[in-house]
């Protein structure tokens, strides 16, 4: 056993029982320490599910607080509170700040919390009903992201499993999307229409309405319904999210890292042969090799089935051997693993998406070198992090494995995947399993196609989420400047409804965004192409 997680709520029982479970493992060699935030949570954690399910619960009571409100015809809550509702729970800023106070769920709760009690005493069940069909389909993403640990639990936590190396993560590089940027500037933009406003005509109410109106919530409703949507499907195909709050990144990717192991097949093959003995040529003792590289049934007696290799390349190596037969040597063998047979269809995914194709390793593949950009000879940590130095931001696909020659091999592989913006993970049958990884397929390279497909659509949404952003900014900037917030035009255009410009931007990109991660599930996988070498 590699590694031992204790999660439990706080009583005296459950200290009793971590204590006496720590000092067990401590007398086995393991490493007490506590769960460190910037890891991802253990894949059963039920704390995202809880708290997806505590949000639509207050966004419900929410409704019903402010339809009855509405029907007793009770006075709402002041404009000026709405607005500070919408800089803590839109600006940047205030986000990351609650954040570093509360942590990533204590600030969903909290953020949750003001946001039902706001808008529920402040009559706005149409805000409420939005979030909480977001929310829902958050919930359904995290319940289904538990469901597909569980599923591939016995395969992927057997005894036989061994986790990868967990190195120290460099701290990630902060990126921003398009709509985060524009979220920024808008609210930002906002708040000094309010100060000017204020400074013409000191009117609180009228101020509160410049910040109400420059909610950018439909920029981020429309990437969220993205990547909960998307996030769900994916775990229904066996690719398990462990930091779901990376997908968000999708949009920005601009150069995918790829280290050999995550595309090589299951099996070696003979890629050249050098016969040196008399009586043996290319054609024999290709086959002969061939068939110690595949066993088929021998009857012993021939040559070829006494045929015996020097050694054997771990994965993703190319390598001379030597083949012998009683001691005599035959000649030499060029040895390679053969390409999985989606190889091919992933970096072709990859340059659909206009990425960056670098291969780590430089495998001397001639058959790779018409779909990769460029090969680089340095380690896999070493390329991601000069790829980000350089501003790029960096999806890296590799497949730690026990078969790297060597542990500080086997460090690297986990070390770039960590240092990444995005790092997609292979479990192979044999493979070891990084836990620390964003993503984790256990499906194999289909999870990472899968996910390289979701890159043009992830952009899609950003952009048009951004758009319908803009435009609600504008309408209600204007109906702000003549006065008519609520005036006939608006009703007629609503058809009576009580809905402003933003929350119709933000049905709407959250219609775009859940029909965006739909299209990406939709695709059916290419057909797969064997890439072995024969003679």
């Amino acid at each position: 056993m590699q590694r031992l997680v204790v999660q439990g709520v706080d009583d005296a029982a459950t200290d009793r029982a971590v204590d006496t479970i720590a000092a067990a493992a401590k007398q086995s060699g393991l490493t007490v320490r506590e769960q460190d935030g910037a890891r991802p949570a253990h894949p059963g954690d039920l704390g995202d599910v809880r708290i997806a399910a505590m949000t639509v619960a207050l966004n419900t009571v929410g409704v019903t607080a402010a339809v009855v409100g509405r029907m007793l015809l009770l006075p709402p809550l002041p404009r000026w509170v709405k607005a500070a509702n919408v800089l803590l729970r839109e600006h940047p800023v205030a986000r990351r700040t609650l954040r570093r106070a509360a942590g990533r769920r204590g600030s969903e709760i909290v953020r949750a919390t003001v946001h039902a009690a706001v808008n529920g005493l402040g009559q706005e069940p149409v805000t409420l009903l939005l979030d909480t069909v977001l929310r829902a389909n958050q919930l359904a993403e995290a319940a289904n992201r538990v469901a597909a640990f569980h599923a591939v639990h016995d395969e992927l936590c057997a005894p036989t499993r061994v986790s990868a190396p967990a190195p120290p993560r460099r701290q990630r590089p902060s990126r921003e999307s398009a709509s985060e940027i524009y979220s920024r500037t808008i609210v930002n933009a906002g708040l000094l229409a309010a100060a000017a406003s204020w400074v013409v005509a000191p009117n609180i109410s009228v101020a509160a309405q410049a910040v109400s109106a420059s909610s950018p919530r439909a920029a981020r409703f429309g990437p969220s319904a993205f990547q909960a949507e998307l996030g769900r499907c994916l775990a229904q195909e066996g690719v398990l999210v462990r930091t779901p709050e990376r997908l968000r990144l999708l949009a920005t990717v601009d150069t995918v890292v790829l280290h050999p192991s995550a595309l090589c097949g299951k099996r070696r093959v003979v890629r050249d042969v050098q016969p040196t003995a008399d009586g043996w040529s290319r054609q024999r003792l290709w086959q002969a090799a061939s068939a110690v590289l595949s066993p088929v049934e021998s009857s012993g007696s021939s040559a070829e089935a006494r045929m015996r290799l020097s050694r054997l390349p771990d994965l993703a190596e190319t390598d001379w051997v030597t083949a012998t037969i009683d001691g005599t040597t035959t000649g030499r063998v060029l040895v390679s693993w053969e390409l999985d047979p989606l190889a091919d269809a992933v970096l072709r995914a990859a340059h659909q998406a206009n990425l960056r194709v670098v291969l780590v390793g430089d495998p001397d593949r001639p058959e790779l070198a018409a779909l990769i950009d460029e090969a680089t000879s340095h380690s896999l940590a070493e390329t991601v992090h000069h790829l980000q130095d350089d501003h790029h931001v960096v999806l890296t696909i590799a497949c730690p494995t026990g078969h790297t020659s060597g542990a500080k091999a086997r460090s690297d592989v986990a070390q770039g995947l960590v240092n990444s913006d995005i790092a997609l993970a292979i479990a192979r049958d044999d493979g070891l399993i990084a836990w620390d990884a964003d993503l984790l397929a256990s499906n194999g390279l289909p999870g990472a196609w899968r996910v390289l497909t979701a890159l043009p659509e992830a952009r899609h949404t950003e952009i048009s989420a951004t758009r319908l952003a803009k435009a609600s900014a504008a309408v209600a900037g204007l109906l702000l400047l003549t006065g008519r917030t609520g005036g006939l035009l608006w009703r007629r255009l609503t058809l009576g409804l009580a809905i402003s410009p933003v929350n119709l931007a933000s049905a709407s990109a959250l219609v775009i965004g859940w029909l965006a991660a739909r299209r990406v599930a939709s695709q059916a996988l290419p057909q797969q192409r064997p890439q072995a070498l024969t003679e």
